[in-house]
């Protein structure tokens, strides 16, 4: 709904909590005092936004699959709002594009229209321009906005490539989509994904841009303040992916004694563990190796991975700085306990393993940990 120089993505909303996530598309949240389902109309991992009694907002709606009666629109994320629906964006991108509000390849145009259902499935826009090429644009929201830095990819194996080839007189495009208003730069998430990254800093790989166009309430963006983002590709072209730190989200179902090489019979609580390590040497060779059944223990953490404990998500921190000291010392701040001496022989740190009761990505300040790092703010 147009407003003004505002649109609504939304008739309107209500205020819901967080309580977790059932599958792909489906959340649970307390609304009006009771538990109940809500549609979440994006199949990404929003563990970095969203956490155990946060707040989000969420739309009525009798078009929904499955039954559901409300969808989830956005949700709060330091001090501005985060748009959760990827239709919305396209649409609000859409708006963009005609009012001639966006630079680049997406001025001067002389129609738009939504790509047709059985068109390219991955092109959200065909943009036509007056004295170009034509443009298929596929718009994708950055969710993730870690102290002023917008995040894409911003979730493990999240990530839209164009695909190859296009109709004689079209280019493609890519369009990443910030809603917070704390949005200064665009980074390529390297961490997630440097593959995809480097496709992107590569002349000629894939034409993007970035756009900041924030939230003013949970359901409304102010068209007036949309801007193009600076993007930081020098930080992705400097980012040695070889190498870098990493933590092991491990599950323990069951309290149970393992003996740990020189530490003895080590007791471990039914629970969750977050183990800290590097790889200066190729990190991704050494997350895999954790993954194998069949290794020497060579290590402590070679005792209880993959078996016992299996490792159900995995954070890796590019670069040719070794974090793992840094990063076992702000784990130790949040974890209720540690393993003493494990995995810390080489470290100044009394140890590399740390217990949560409960899984520790649900909590805002082991993310915020993450995405610090993430984002190269390091302290």
């Amino acid at each position: 709904m147009l407003m003004g120089h505002t649109l609504s993505v939304a008739d309107g909303f209500d205020e819901a909590v967080f309580l977790g996530r059932t599958d792909d598309r489906t959340i649970r949240i307390l609304y009006e005092g009771e538990e109940t389902s809500c549609y979440l109309p994006a199949s990404k991992d929003e563990e970095a936004i969203l956490f155990l009694g946060s707040k989000i907002f969420v739309c009525p709606s009798n078009r929904l699959p499955g039954g559901f009666s409300h969808m989830a629109v956005s949700t709060e994320y330091q001090k501005g709002y985060t748009l959760l629906d990827r239709g919305a964006a396209v649409r609000i991108a859409s708006e963009l594009i005609k009012r001639g509000l966006l630079f680049g390849p997406l001025c001067d145009i002389s129609g738009i229209r939504r790509s047709p259902r059985n068109g390219p499935e991955r092109f959200d826009l065909i943009v036509t321009r007056r004295t170009q090429n034509h443009l298929f644009v596929t718009v994708e929201p950055c969710t993730i906005c870690h102290n002023g830095v917008a995040l894409y990819p911003d979730g493990a194996g999240v990530r839209t490539l164009p695909p190859r080839g296009t109709p004689a007189g079209y280019c493609q495009y890519l369009l990443f989509f910030v809603s917070s208003p704390r949005a200064r730069i665009f980074l390529p998430n390297v961490h997630e994904d440097p593959l995809f990254c480097r496709s992107l800093v590569e002349a000629g790989q894939v034409d993007f841009s970035a756009v900041r166009c924030p939230l003013v309430d949970p359901v409304t963006v102010d068209l007036d303040c949309a801007a193009d983002l600076a993007c930081d590709l020098e930080t992705v072209r400097k980012t040695d992916t070889k190498r870098g730190s990493y933590l092991l989200l491990l599950k323990n179902t069951a309290r149970r004694e393992i003996p740990v090489g020189t530490l003895g019979r080590v007791s471990f609580e039914e629970g969750y563990y977050v183990y800290v390590g590097s790889g200066m040497n190729g990190v991704d060779a050494r997350v895999a190796r954790h993954k194998r059944g069949r290794k020497r223990h060579h290590w402590h953490i070679d005792r209880i991975t993959p078996s016992p404990m299996r490792i159900t998500r995995v954070y890796i921190i590019r670069g040719n700085r070794r974090l793992e000291d840094d990063i076992a010392g702000r784990m130790e701040r949040i974890a209720p306990r540690r393993v003493e001496g494990f995995g810390s022989s080489d470290s100044n740190k009394s140890s590399h393993l740390f217990y949560f009761p409960d899984p520790p990505n649900h909590r805002r300040d082991f993310m915020g940990i993450v995405m610090d790092y993430m984002t190269f703010f390091i302290p």
